[in-house]
């Protein structure tokens, strides 16, 4: 039996930091009275009768990073000095975890010993503190990797303190190569090849070192390729979703090194353009009854939990629920609230006391970097500012929602930053889909509605999006609202998308390679990676 220690949280009420960036993050908010334990979320991710491979999308604020950092923070192998495994009842993990449902659920079992600290953990955060202004060129592209793929390192640099005879000796499949490659990916000094080979690289490095498996874990995948769409429309898209694209296909294609992986992000545009086609992959969408539904949102019951502890008044609960819920699941019609700004209102309310509660009844939603993607809408999409107006009203609009995106519809986005152009109704329908995507909409299940209608969840979405509606009368007198819509032509996003089903995996990668390292390959490639002989 599993020892028990301090009651724990997963999510945490606190207003300076709802996303958890790091094991050190998450230990210290996993300390707070206030929580929502989420944890027996590890068990469904280990669940050998399931698929190993998943792709969660949901909006910003849901829950991903939290959750990623929990997996992490559990299963992720810890080590001394001297690069030997530590037992799991001396970990961090064995102490956060103690009290916590996934323990409680296997108390008599051995599940906590053949899990917990059990896995190597790569953890690749793809999010940056860029400015994507910064990333205009080639050379910028293969930086943002390097730096992308260095901090994805860190957890493993003790690798380079181990003295290089021992490295070599112990491990006979590593010698100087590993060494040297490892050197350059800590300094930051990859080459425009090693940085797309880079995370497969890495993967191969660790799973070889400890003899096992790693898991993959991909926070905010689709954060460069979404902010180019909303905030600017020059080519080098095209460069970053090949060479992100690449570089997750080349390590996560390969099953020798990697036993399961999870990809989190807000959009599937980038995504399912791409030829991660494996037979037991599995995308979870947004709003889609699957395996995590649960642990992306909180429930119904969570928030009695929360109502309960915070000794909400009945018009209170009123108040949360027209403000913050909304978000219902298809299928079974669970109902869903955004954690994000419901941990911020109880924060903003312990803070103003119950005397002012009212005050922390508002929008939390406005650092949302889509406001520029709307204003740009509203700008140059016809008919946009009246579908605008009947959703700020609460009524419906209607659409036919994209649920696969290709390649090409980062065309379409350019399209929607340029001023006067023709549109038709593809234009619309993806930009609603995106918006969709991003928590603005949910699908309308007022009686008589039609399947294509859609809605506002929330008044803090209606609140959000009046705003932003006032801003753009505001700035309507101006030349322009954003940045240069001047664009090259960009023909080469003409694909077919039913070409691009039928392309196998293996020659889809190499044509993603070859584009974004252009004519100038030096050796093969094949998909297992390099230096691998096949």
């Amino acid at each position: 039996m599993v020892p028990r220690t301090i009651f724990f949280s997963i999510f945490i009420i606190q207003w300076q930091k709802i996303a958890v960036k790091s094991d050190e993050d998450f230990a210290q908010l996993a300390r707070s009275e206030y929580f929502i334990d989420k944890s027996d979320m590890i068990k469904v991710f280990f669940n050998p009768s399931k698929a190993s491979y998943h792709f969660i999308t949901c909006p910003p604020g849901f829950g991903k990073s939290t959750n990623l950092q929990m997996l992490k923070l559990f299963a992720n192998i810890v080590v001394d000095k001297n690069g030997s495994e530590v037992s799991y009842t001396k970990t961090q993990a064995f102490q956060v975890f103690g009290n916590l449902r996934i323990v409680k659920l296997h108390e008599s079992g051995d599940f906590i010993e053949r899990h917990m600290t059990q896995y190597p953990i790569v953890h690749l955060e793809l999010a940056t503190n860029k400015s994507i202004l910064e990333i205009s060129s080639e050379y910028d592209i293969v930086s943002y990797l390097n730096e992308r793929l260095a901090s994805c390192f860190k957890d493993y640099e003790w690798l380079l303190e181990i003295p290089r005879e021992q490295f070599i000796r112990n491990k006979k499949k590593m010698g100087l190569q590993e060494i040297s490659f490892l050197e350059k990916l800590r300094d930051r000094n990859l080459s425009k090849t090693d940085a797309v080979d880079g995370l497969y690289s890495l993967c191969r490095i660790v799973s070889l070192y400890f003899d096992r498996k790693v898991i993959v874990l991909v926070d905010q995948y689709d954060h460069m390729i979404n902010s180019y769409a909303i905030w600017t429309s020059n080519r080098t898209v095209s460069k970053i979703y090949s060479a992100i694209n690449t570089m997750l296909a080349l390590a996560l294609g390969d099953q020798r090194f990697v036993q399961n992986w999870m990809l989190l992000g807000t959009s599937s545009m980038p995504f399912r353009g791409s030829y991660l086609t494996f037979s037991d992959f599995n995308h979870h969408s947004f709003l889609n009854e699957h395996l995590f539904t649960p642990y992306f949102g909180f429930t119904e019951l969570e928030m009695r939990q929360l109502f309960r502890k915070f000794k909400c008044s009945m018009e209170e609960k009123i108040d949360i629920q027209e403000y913050y819920n909304g978000y219902v699941t298809r299928g079974t019609k669970t109902p869903m609230y955004n954690p994000a700004s419901v941990t911020k209102y109880f924060s903003t309310r312990i803070s103003v006391g119950r005397k002012h509660m009212s005050s922390a009844l508002k929008s939390y939603w406005s650092t949302r970097d889509e406001k520029e993607f709307l204003l740009r809408l509203l700008k140059n999409l016809p008919g946009f500012k009246t579908d605008l107006k009947k959703l700020i009203s609460r009524d419906s609009i209607s659409f036919k929602l994209t649920k696969n995106f290709f390649k090409k519809d980062l065309r379409v986005f350019r399209d929607l930053n340029i001023t006067n152009k023709h549109f038709y109704i593809k234009h619309y329908n993806l930009a609603m889909s995106f918006l969709f995507e991003h928590g603005y909409l949910v699908p309308s299940l007022l009686v008589g509605e039609r399947v294509n209608d859609y809605k506002v969840p929330n008044n803090e979405i209606a609140i959000e999006l009046d705003a932003v509606l006032e801003e753009f009368k505001a700035k309507k007198s101006k030349t322009s609202i954003g940045l240069d819509y001047s664009l090259p032509d960009l023909s080469l996003y003409e694909d077919d998308d039913s070409t691009l089903e039928q392309k196998s995996h293996q020659g889809a990668v190499n044509e993603l390679y070859n584009e974004f390292l252009s004519l100038n390959m030096s050796r093969k490639f094949c998909l297992s990676g390099p230096n691998t002989g096949c």
